[in-house]
């Protein structure tokens, strides 16, 4: 597999031969910088949608990217932590507390949920079933002073956390 950009627009029924809107360029760029450190891949159950946890600390820390023709991966979107000083060019919205350092990542047809070690988290995304996009959920971590995912979403013993397995 390798890596592409989408372009910036594309017809009614994409490369991958799936019907869906139009796919925007991504915001995340492609260098390899952006994805030093992977620790967990995700293939969704359809085969279309791969999902690269990253444990770079000042990087995007889980990418999205579309299976299309000859198997060529195309980045679609990028998520970071809100830490200060945290990677900024996946575009606005798509900070998100929980996945600092990511290291493990797990795709449903519906859901995705990413192991952030940094906050001990475990974030929370839907996805949506045509284009494989997230949107974010909120996250539940282990309990601190700090409270990036809310203090009602704070759980004992899911500090030093490495992996997230659905079963």
């Amino acid at each position: 597999a390798w890596v592409t950009r989408p372009a910036p627009t594309a017809p009614a029924v994409r490369s991958d031969g799936r019907r869906g809107p139009p796919t925007a360029p991504p915001p995340c760029p492609v260098d390899a910088l952006s994805f030093s450190d992977p620790l967990g891949l995700a293939v969704s159950p359809d085969g279309h949608s791969v999902y690269v946890a990253t444990a770079a600390t000042y990087e995007a820390q889980l990418h999205h990217f579309e299976r299309g023709a000859g198997n060529a991966l195309t980045g679609q979107e990028c998520w970071t932590s809100p830490d200060p000083g945290a990677f900024e060019d996946c575009g606005a919205g798509r900070r998100v507390p929980g996945i600092g350092t990511a290291q493990s990542v797990v795709a449903t047809n519906t859901r995705v949920f990413v192991a952030g070690h940094a906050q001990s988290a475990v974030a929370a995304f839907t996805r949506d079933a045509t284009s494989g996009g997230l949107t974010a959920q909120g996250c539940v971590k282990w309990v601190s002073v700090v409270h990036e995912c809310g203090e009602a979403n704070e759980l004992a013993g899911l500090d030093d956390i490495r992996t997230v397995v659905l079963s």
